[in-house]
């Protein structure tokens, strides 16, 4: 679609054809929040909740760059001591010129496992 308005009647379309090409962030997390969860009436779960804030790039196919900067929260639950399951959800705010949006949404759900290793003193689940 970009080739073709380029091709055809040339002209360099801006704003929403610039998708992002990639993101770079580095982020501050901070755990105040420890639980224990009851899941489905059945079994007890342990919890943590985590603040997350940070400030990075990103860059988009049009070669633009811009910094930006957001913040947002992770919930993790701990299945046993070896598996665990994340939930994150963090908004960014851009600020380049003339793109589709200032806001990128981020939204992950994990499963860890801890490989060898010995267990840490001082914490059961």
């Amino acid at each position: 679609m970009k080739r073709d308005l380029i091709n055809n009647f040339s002209v360099k379309p801006q704003g929403i054809l610039d998708s992002i090409k990639y993101h770079v962030a580095t982020h501050v997390v901070y755990t105040p929040i420890y639980s224990k969860n009851l899941l489905f009436n059945n079994e007890v779960m342990h919890g943590e909740w985590s603040f997350v804030g940070g400030a990075g790039m990103v860059g988009y196919t049009s070669g633009d760059t811009a910094p930006m900067y957001g913040g947002g929260l992770i919930g993790r639950f701990f299945k046993s001591n070896i598996v665990s399951y994340k939930f994150d959800a963090r908004i960014y705010a851009q600020t380049a010129q003339n793109k589709s949006s200032d806001l990128l949404l981020m939204l992950n759900i994990g499963m860890s496992f801890e490989i060898g290793g010995r267990t840490q003193r001082g914490r059961t689940l």
